[in-house]
């Protein structure tokens, strides 16, 4: 299917990681753009060997300013972030299409909620888990495991320790593979994570985003855990 484009404008670049950063891009306000947490836009971008088009998830979360974040990982050699780390600044208009994706939120929430990603996985699940907290959608627990290597690499971190500090019922883990020798928390990957968090197998619904191999990992092991099919949402890219 191919998306509607929209015109749009960079407003601003900013660091988010080691090699993550964050752009945030205001969509014409006179086009009818919408978008549910969750899900993702193509981006339209200009190459001497002509259009370049690369899918990236929302990471901000609905709301009326036709402004969306996406945070995106540079990849060397990638024809995307290529373009993106050296033609692309602020003030530079591009095209948007879509919004696109079935990757949501099942609503009404009946069951505690557990969001797991690695790297820029997390931009859909933070869309998601600001939208839970900005629309006062009626929930239970929420908890966000999150994999990364270093401390530098922990995206948004700042935002979702605020999030847990406010509100009780959520509850964020940062895991790290690499931490340096200061780092207290959960190290080595999410996998030994939401086992230990979740051993009691109590109900709960799981969101997955990272690399395949991650995903394929998570999903045969919480459904070896006794978890099914119907209480496991995933996005993968990579």
């Amino acid at each position: 299917m191919t998306p509607q484009f929209h015109n749009a404008t960079i407003l601003s670049i900013q660091k988010a990681g080691t090699i993550v950063r964050s752009f945030f891009i205001q969509i014409d306000p006179e086009s009818t753009f919408t978008f549910q947490a969750g899900q993702f836009v193509a981006l339209k971008l200009k190459s001497p060997d002509g259009d370049v088009i690369r899918y990236y998830s929302i990471a901000s979360s609905p709301s009326a300013d036709n402004i969306i974040e996406l945070c995106i990982a540079f990849k060397p050699g990638g024809a995307g972030s290529e373009i993106l780390w050296n033609n692309i600044q602020e003030g530079s208009i591009l095209e948007v299409g879509g919004p696109m994706g079935k990757f949501l939120l099942n609503l009404p929430i009946t069951r505690e909620l557990c969001f797991i990603a690695t790297g820029t996985g997390i931009a859909p699940l933070r869309s998601m888990i600001g939208y839970i907290f900005q629309s006062g959608i009626s929930h239970g627990p929420i908890t966000l495991i999150m994999g990364n290597r270093t401390e530098a690499d922990n995206l948004y971190a700042s935002e979702f320790e605020l999030l847990q500090a406010q509100h009780p019922d959520f509850r964020f883990i940062p895991t790290l593979s690499r931490p340096s020798p200061e780092w207290t928390g959960e190290q080595g990957y999410v996998h030994a994570v939401y086992q230990k968090h979740y051993a009691d197998k109590r109900p709960a619904t799981f969101y997955l985003c990272g690399w395949q191999e991650m995903l394929k990992e998570a999903r045969n092991k919480l459904e070896a855990m006794g978890y099914g099919r119907d209480s496991i949402r995933f996005e993968s890219y990579g």
